[in-house]
């Protein structure tokens, strides 16, 4: 019988720790990571492009006395693997020591089996999917022209580790991922509307969903114009406050406290959000995007509470930051690419609903302004909370929303605006690792003609 691929991943690790044959009072841990993606897209009607992706890399770290020696190849040969292994302990005898450094200890042997796999659906029907957002966009509004692009994304990561500990595992992550870029105009004005959110399972899927959102949004900012420079409330959907959240996580990072690199240092413990507000990472999240059996250095993932009704009480830890800290690893040691250590990072990042409708908000937001886009997150400054935003939206009349506005600017510091909470919607909405319910947020500032 042929093995599954996880299981042949963790052969390859083990053959490789074996080769690798610590020395003296070494420590070693070998990780694999195999890639899989395919991308379908859709422009203007027609199977633009077709991409497939697999690729396959192997880490090795060694630990002796508090140093550290990291190298990788994209290659399990077994000089590769050799040469690799030369590499980090040359790196090793360079490395400044560090007591906190270390790897979860054995022994602990599993693994994580796929349901199915994920990959083997035809192509005709991801090729049905991305046409199926294109007719969705295309169907919100006559003045929707064009859809520029309707995207299938699917990936699956599989991962194994071992390490001379006695720790075995090997575990996976699929995510699927649908995108849509959408052209409105009228005879004065043409707008763009976007849309992208991901998914663990094929069912879950909203074609239909993600169309109308970016249709509508292109649509709805026709003929958009700025607004007076002034303090507003603003309301803010689930996609843009998971947008902050994504922009902000790295705050909780208890990496970033420790070397001073986060507005929240020395705040844990005190108030730093409005009453009410609730935020947690969580890995063990039913079809989570970021849910898994372990992290990538083997420990075990958990719900993490980082604010509780306001008050910033928890962080999120690798083994490394926990042992400084003296507690245990909250299973967030996670690495981007083979090529990386793993760094502190979300799992499933969650601000936590409230019970109101978003009509409800609406009416408690006359005058507002309803946010539709925001652009520079990238420039949230983690370290100070500071931010600056383009924005676009519509302004909130008669508790619906009324002219569209665009050319606006919203500025502040990340720990005002929680604490500006006013409103928490029971719509949460998952983007990929973050999700947010639509937010009500008094007394903001925002910068227009």
């Amino acid at each position: 019988m042929k093995k599954e691929k996880g299981a042949e991943n963790a052969d390859v690790a083990r053959q490789a720790l074996a080769r690798a044959a610590p020395r003296g009072t070494e420590q070693l841990e070998i990780f694999t990571l195999e890639e899989e993606a395919r991308t379908y897209e859709i422009a203007d009607g027609r199977l633009e492009n077709i991409k497939n992706h697999h690729a396959f890399g192997l880490a090795v770290r060694i630990l002796d006395s508090g140093r550290v020696g990291f190298a990788c190849r994209a290659d399990t040969r077994p000089e590769a693997v050799d040469m690799a292994v030369t590499e980090a302990r040359d790196i090793l005898r360079h490395s400044a020591p560090d007591s906190a450094r270390g790897f979860f200890p054995g022994p602990k042997i599993n693994s994580e089996p796929p349901a199915y796999d994920l990959l083997s659906r035809p192509a005709e029907e991801k090729i049905a999917m991305a046409h199926r957002i294109a007719t969705a966009a295309m169907h919100t509004d006559v003045r929707v022209k064009q859809v520029r692009q309707a995207a299938y994304y699917e990936s699956s990561r599989r991962m194994a580790l071992v390490n001379s500990l006695g720790l075995e595992l090997s575990w996976g992550r699929p995510a699927f991922s649908l995108g849509a870029l959408v052209l409105a105009e009228n005879r004065h004005d043409t707008q763009m509307g976007e849309e992208y959110r991901s998914w663990r399972n094929w069912e879950g899927l909203d074609p239909e969903g993600v169309g109308m959102q970016a249709g509508y949004q292109a649509a709805g900012l026709l003929g958009a114009e700025s607004l007076p420079t002034g303090r507003r409330t603003l309301l803010v959907p689930p996609g843009i406050s998971a947008s902050l959240l994504e922009a902000a996580w790295k705050a909780w990072s208890a990496e970033s406290v420790q070397r001073s690199r986060s507005f929240l240092d020395g705040r844990e413990g005190t108030q730093i959000a409005a009453s009410g507000i609730n935020l947690i990472d969580d890995g063990t999240l039913k079809d989570g995007l970021g849910t898994a059996m372990v992290d990538d250095e083997g420990s075990p993932m958990q719900r993490t509470e980082l604010v509780k009704d306001g008050k910033l009480t928890g962080l999120m830890h690798n083994i490394e930051t926990a042992r400084r800290a003296r507690i245990s690893s909250t299973g967030n040691g996670l690495r981007l690419e083979f090529k990386t250590m793993p760094d502190v990072h979300p799992t499933n990042f969650w601000l936590l609903p409230g019970t109101q409708e978003v009509k409800d908000l609406k009416n408690q937001a006359e005058g507002g302004l309803y946010l539709a886009e925001v652009m520079g997150l990238h420039t949230l400054d983690a370290v100070t909370g500071e931010f600056s935003l383009g924005a676009s939206g519509w302004v909130i009349e008669d508790g619906t929303l009324g002219r569209p506005v665009r050319g606006v600017t919203i500025a502040g510091r990340m720990e005002a605006l929680l604490r500006q909470i006013d409103g928490l919607g029971n719509d949460p909405i998952i983007y990929g690792r973050f999700a947010a319910p639509t937010l009500l947020i008094r007394d903001v500032m925002v910068a227009g003609t």
